[in-house]
């Protein structure tokens, strides 16, 4: 396949769609880690805020956090959209889906940092990834190969985590 049309709908050498992608997945990778470092840091407020340990105040405090997810969510789809990566809402979508198995393979991994600020820069880190396979996933210039083996790369990643969690049981 010598190229695949651009916005334009010329067709682009292959290094050309690289360096393309690249400047839509940088940008996004970036807004991405943002957005993290806000949701992290209104988490911690929302938690404190709630200060109740006892299961009556669960429903409050997942409900919160559940309105900060969806704010995040749609706040990350309007900054995409206002840097022109478009369409930031099917972006975000992907960028959650990935941060869902991210947190899936963390779940399963004893190694979660426990020091704030780690747990901030990781926080940060698997915005910024989850950003960048988005923007990837929904560049139309990808071809459907490359989107179905990241999206089965990142499905294999809470896969791999539960067997280390299995492998470590077993020493």
């Amino acid at each position: 396949m010598p190229g695949a049309p651009d916005e334009d709908g010329r067709c682009l050498p292959a290094s050309d769609r690289m360096v393309a992608m690249g400047m839509r997945a940088g940008p996004a990778a970036v807004v991405s880690g943002v957005v993290g470092v806000a949701w992290w840091l209104a988490s911690r407020l929302a938690w404190a805020a709630v200060g109740c340990g006892d299961w009556g105040c669960l429903p409050y405090t997942l409900g919160l956090q559940l309105v900060l997810a969806l704010a995040t969510l749609a706040g990350a789809a309007a900054l995409l959209n206002s840097l022109e990566i478009r369409p930031g809402g099917r972006t975000a979508l992907v960028a959650a889906s990935v941060l869902v198995a991210l947190w899936v393979a963390a779940k399963a991994l004893p190694w979660w940092p426990p020091y704030r600020v780690a747990g901030l820069l990781a926080t940060c880190g698997s915005f910024a990834a989850a950003g960048a396979v988005g923007a990837f996933v929904t560049d139309a210039r990808v071809h459907p190969w490359w989107r179905f083996l990241l999206l089965a790369a990142v499905l294999a990643v809470p896969a791999a985590g539960f067997m280390v969690q299995a492998g470590n049981a077993w020493t």
